[in-house]
């Protein structure tokens, strides 16, 4: 396997953005672009992206109602506004949204390529894609594609960006514009995990999925109930209901708080707590409860309170449980007792302990990088245990509202693809070899875009996913 590794710096003056990469001869390279052109590159795949825009929030139900009208919403939609007419602001802005992301320039063939090709312009530097091409074409086949992660012809770029391009979706980006060739399809691309306690510690052993794997994987699903929209879809086209029974009585994984689920329990934070020792896995569909990102400074403490939303703790109809990453990482700090130094606390009874490998299909679940310092629920969980961590880097919509939007009967809308990222993230966490996996399920992925283009087959949803990996980086004696 060829290794390059690309890490990007913001300028402190605001002018640039540094690119280091390092060849598999360890070889470094720079290059340095220009920040504005990289900025305006950013702006526009945020206005193709689910970020509410900012403008909405300013406005009150009837100039909302101006808006949805303009919008020509499918009847299907319109008649969903009304259920829930309780919350029909944030409704209202949810739909208004998903209106300007699916007539963006991500829903349509034609300008999704020159958006991906534009931002990769930007982006990337020049030498580091001819040395991935090169690598490709070296490998005799098409694409470069690696056959296994241990394959000496294949390449894997990790990418460490800077906190500009956080939200980057750089498997995606165009690096050809003649061809629509993109960079997965010249490497397996991997996030670079922030920097970690264990680190410096030669005495904390590294996670290790393959001392694990036998170990049953822990899945779960739609945990927050009440009153919190349900992230599956169950109607006359689709009931994931139905399907992820299918999934616990096929493998014996366990999936709670899903609705209608056999022998389902509450997934409480006590109960989590308990479940997630003794597992190879965990995958969490759900409900995250995002932190703002435009805090500037260091230290954003904003960046603590992104959380997993569970079960209430009492069944009294009180509002969802969340656990925060903040939490999470308070819990491996060993207490005071009398001594000045706060140690680290790893095996403590009261430590939250994450198994090997982690998968978040929530909202924005992987923002840790948007951050002035790098903090959130995928460094949180590397902390806690876990070596590899999939997870978003934007909103997602629901299945339920690509259904509502189609127009079409429901019956006749078959099209899953929250649930088609759940259960690859599934394969992922299980797979012996996860990020050959996830580049493959990405490149699929693009070749169904390219095959037959649809909101449901766009990049607004597969691209959203990144691996984070925390390899092993215990300092040893040299010589």
């Amino acid at each position: 396997m060829k290794a390059f590794f690309l890490q990007g710096y913001d300028d402190y003056d605001g002018s640039t953005v540094y690119w280091t990469w390092t060849d598999p001869d360890g070889v470094d390279h720079l290059c340095a672009q220009d920040r504005a052109v990289v900025d305006a590159a950013i702006a526009k795949l945020r206005a193709a992206l689910p970020w509410e825009d900012a403008t909405l929030a300013d406005l009150d139900l009837t100039e909302l109602n101006d808006q949805l009208r303009a919008a020509n919403l499918s009847d299907a939609l319109t008649d969903w506004l009304g259920w829930h007419s309780g919350a029909m602001e944030t409704n209202a802005r949810l739909v208004l949204t998903f209106h300007r992301v699916a007539t963006g320039a991500l829903a349509d063939p034609v300008t999704e390529r020159v958006l991906a090709h534009e931002i990769g312009q930007a982006l990337l530097p020049p030498d580091l894609v001819s040395a991935l091409r090169a690598a490709s074409r070296a490998a005799s086949r098409e694409g470069g594609i690696p056959q296994r992660e241990d394959d000496p012809q294949g390449s894997r770029l990790t990418v460490l960006p800077a906190r500009s391009c956080s939200a980057v979706p750089w498997a995606w980006l165009g690096t050809a514009v003649e061809s629509d060739e993109r960079l997965v399809e010249l490497a397996d691309v991997v996030i670079m995990g922030p920097a970690l306690h264990r680190d410096g510690r030669a005495d904390l052993p590294h996670p290790s999925w393959e001392d694990q794997c036998d170990l049953p994987i822990l899945c779960v699903v739609d945990p927050a109930g009440g009153h919190i929209p349900s992230v599956l879809r169950c109607d006359d086209g689709v009931a994931q209901t139905r399907l992820w029974q299918a999934e616990v009585d096929a493998t014996g994984q366990q999936s709670l708080r899903v609705p209608g689920l056999v022998n389902s329990e509450a997934a409480t934070r006590r109960w989590l707590f308990d479940e997630l020792r003794e597992r190879s896995a965990a995958l969490f569909l759900g409900h995250v409860v995002s932190a703002r990102s435009d805090v500037t400074g260091v230290g954003d403490a904003a960046a603590g309170k992104a959380g997993l939303l569970l079960a209430p703790a009492h069944h009294d109809g009180s509002a969802p449980d969340t656990l925060t990453a903040a939490e999470i990482v308070s819990s491996l700090i060993a207490p005071d007792e009398g001594d000045p130094s706060r140690g680290y606390a790893a095996g403590s009874p009261r430590a939250w302990q994450w198994p090997p490998r982690v998968g978040l299909v929530a909202c924005q679940s992987g923002s840790d990088l948007s951050f002035a310092e790098p903090f959130g629920l995928v460094t949180a969980i590397l902390e806690a245990g876990a070596e590899l961590v999939l997870a978003t880097l934007w909103p997602l919509f629901t299945d339920t509202m690509f259904a509502l939007a189609s127009g079409e009967p429901a019956e006749s809308f078959t099209q899953t693809p929250l649930f088609d990222l759940s259960m690859a993230t599934r394969d992922v966490l299980t797979s012996p070899h996860p990020f050959d996996d996830f580049a493959g399920w990405q490149r699929s992925r693009l070749a169904a875009w390219r095959a037959a283009p649809s909101l449901t087959t766009a990049p607004i949803t597969w691209a959203a996913a990144a691996l984070h990996y925390a390899p092993d980086r215990t300092p040893r004696p040299m010589g």
